[in-house]
């Protein structure tokens, strides 16, 4: 079994501990929107920025900061993340080996410095335009996608692995929160891995995923079954690390092919 990193496993045990359901369910979504905002970075270094800051929106260290002509304020604390640093040693059989190792740095929130105006990430204008890029995607993957009439037989979505249908008759909102979610299960749950997940985990997973991903580009995220806040640390541990990959396979594609908006 995979070892849980101690930090996403602190993250995932306060959220499992909380009685109050509201505060949970506020607490998973405060998480996903870390998670939409640094989607490049760990699992592991998303849940020490969120443990740290749960606000922070944009980060970079003090030199990175005075190079795009803002200054850290006096007396803050930074937030520590782990970095991978590659060592070049000699091992047992006298060959030249590298070893990753990590060590932490310090990164600042754009909230605790102050200076020259940065510029406001562009978004995306509506979900409209995610549904065309999306579709994209799916090209990309080589992953037919169909729309058909479904809405009238009480449908919205089904994938079948490789073979995506949406439901032609309803909303483009509807559509694109639809189509993000069978992404996910393509990426996810057609693995042999993927497959042996229970159900209510793999929609789990899916729904997150279309949160992150909507939440990243500025729009309206669906919404999220309050069944992602129940199990076990290792089961949501689980979830999160599975959404935080499909995520990131979406959110760079999208980015790259609309030209670097919100990056």
């Amino acid at each position: 079994m995979k070892s849980i990193n101690p930090t996403v496993q602190h993250v995932v045990s306060q959220l499992v501990q909380e009685k109050d359901e509201v505060t949970r369910y506020n607490f998973f979504r405060q998480c996903l929107t870390t998670m939409s905002r640094f989607w490049r970075y760990s699992l592991g270094n998303q849940m020490l920025i969120f443990k740290q800051n749960p606000d922070a929106s944009k980060i970079a260290g003090f030199n990175k900061w005075k190079k795009l002509g803002r200054n850290v304020k006096r007396g803050q604390e930074s937030i520590k993340i782990l970095a991978p640093v590659t060592l070049t040693h000699e091992n047992d059989q006298g060959d030249e080996e590298e070893v990753v190792h990590f060590k932490p740095i310090s990164l600042f929130d754009i909230s605790q410095t102050y200076g020259e105006e940065i510029l406001e990430e562009k978004h995306l204008e509506d979900k409209a335009e995610l549904l065309n890029y999306l579709v994209e995607f799916c090209q990309a993957k080589d992953i037919d996608v169909n729309f058909e009439h479904l809405a009238e037989k009480g449908l919205y979505g089904s994938s079948s692995g490789g073979s995506i249908q949406i439901a032609s008759d309803v909303s483009k909102n509807s559509q694109t929160d639809r189509l993000l979610h069978e992404i996910a299960h393509e990426i996810l749950h057609f693995s042999q891995d993927g497959k042996i997940l229970p159900k209510d985990q793999q929609e789990i997973q899916a729904d997150a995923t279309a949160y992150v991903v909507c939440t990243h580009f500025g729009l309206e995220p669906p919404t999220i079954d309050h069944l992602a806040l129940q199990g076990s640390v290792e089961n949501i541990t689980t979830n999160l690390d599975c959404v935080a990959r499909a995520s990131r396979q979406i959110i760079d594609f999208v980015s790259f092919i609309s030209g670097g908006v919100a990056q």
